[in-house]
C-alpha cells in the first residue's frame, strides 16, 4: 500500500506480481531497482511500510474503508498458472537451490521419500505427478504458488479486479487513479505467447528432460479435459472469476467492480 497514491495491490504469486509490485514500489518512493534486484526479497527484508504486515490496525481499517482509495488484484486463467509454475519451478528451475525450498515438499511426497538427491532433481516430476500431488492436499495448505486465487482475495472489498491479459485496462485504470503516465516493467516472463500448434499429444505423464519447448506449448497439451475435470474441484472459483473480470475488462474498458459513491 502506498497512502500517498491511495493505492492497495495484493500481489498473487504467477500474476505478473514482479512487474506490477516494482511499479508500485517506485511510486511510493522506493529506489528505482537495478536489474538484477529481487523486488520480492527486498519488500520481504524488513519494515519499509509497504506491506499490511508492517502497518497498524487503525492505518489498515481506514485505508479498507476509504472509498477514494484503489484496491485491487489481478488475476490468471487457473490452469495457464498452474502450467507457468509447473515450467518454471519443476521443468526450468528444479535443480537450482533457490527453488528447492518450493519444490522439496512437493518432490518428497510425490517420490516418497524423506531425503532427495541430486538425480531426483535432474528426473524431477511430471506434470500429471505435481497435478495429484497438489489434489492430495487441503487447498488452504497448499503453497502459495499453486494456491486458488480465491483465497487471496478474502476480507479485502476490492474495488477493481483485472486479469493478466488485460493489463493495458490496469495501466489506463492506474493513469486515471494518479493522474500521471505509468509504465509496467514486464518481468519474470515464462510462458511465451506464440505457442506451437494445439495438435498433440498430452505430455503431462513425460518427465522434464522429456519435455521440448516447454515453455512454448499450449495449455491442451499439458491439462486434457479430463485432468481439468478434476482440478475444477480445486480452481473452480478461480476459473468463474477470472472469466467474469476478463468479461468485464474487455466489455466496459476497466477494471472497476464497485461504484464510486454519491457526494
Amino acid at each position: 500500500m502506498v497512502d500517498e497514491k491511495k493505492i492497495l495491490y495484493l500481489p498473487i504469486a504467477k500474476n505478473a506480481c514482479s512487474s506490477i509490485k516494482t511499479l508500485i514500489a517506485e511510486l511510493g518512493n522506493m529506489p528505482k531497482l537495478q536489474p538484477d534486484d529481487d523486488i520480492h526479497a527486498i519488500l520481504d527484508s524488513g519494515p519499509n511500510g509497504f506491506l499490511l504486515l508492517h502497518r497498524d490496525e487503525a492505518d489498515i481499517q481506514a485505508m479498507l474503508s476509504d472509498p477514494t482509495w484503489m484496491r485491487f488484484a489481478v488475476l490468471r486463467d487457473p490452469y495457464d498458472r498452474l502450467v507457468s509454475l509447473y515450467v518454471e519451478k519443476f521443468v526450468r528451475h528444479r535443480t537450482h537451490a533457490g527453488v528447492r525450498i518450493t519444490i522439496d515438499p512437493v518432490l518428497k511426497r510425490a517420490l516418497n521419500k524423506n531425503k532427495l538427491t541430486e538425480t531426483d532433481y535432474e528426473r524431477g516430476i511430471s506434470f500429471i505427478m505435481f497435478a495429484q500431488d497438489l489434489m492430495s492436499e487441503p487447498a488452504e495448505r497448499l503453497d502459495p504458488h499453486w494456491r486458488p486465487q480465491s483465497h487471496y482475495l478474502e476480507y479485502i472489498n476490492y474495488t477493481h479486479l483485472y486479469t493478466v491479459d488485460n493489463v493495458s485496462v490496469l495501466k489506463q485504470d492506474l493513469e486515471c487513479h494518479f493522474g500521471q503516465e505509468v509504465v509496467l516493467p514486464y518481468k519474470n516472463v515464462v510462458r511465451t505467447h506464440k505457442p506451437l500448434p494445439q495438435d498433440g499429444p498430452c505430455i503431462a505423464t513425460l518427465f522434464p528432460a522429456e519435455i521440448e519447448a516447454a515453455d512454448h506449448l499450449p495449455l491442451a497439451r499439458y491439462i486434457d479435459k479430463d485432468l481439468r475435470a478434476a482440478l475444477r474441484a480445486y480452481y473452480g472459483l478461480d476459473e468463474t472469476l477470472y472469466n467474469l473480470v476478463s468479461q468485464l475488462n474487455q466489455r466496459l474498458n476497466t477494471g472497476r467492480i464497485l461504484m464510486t459513491p454519491s457526494k
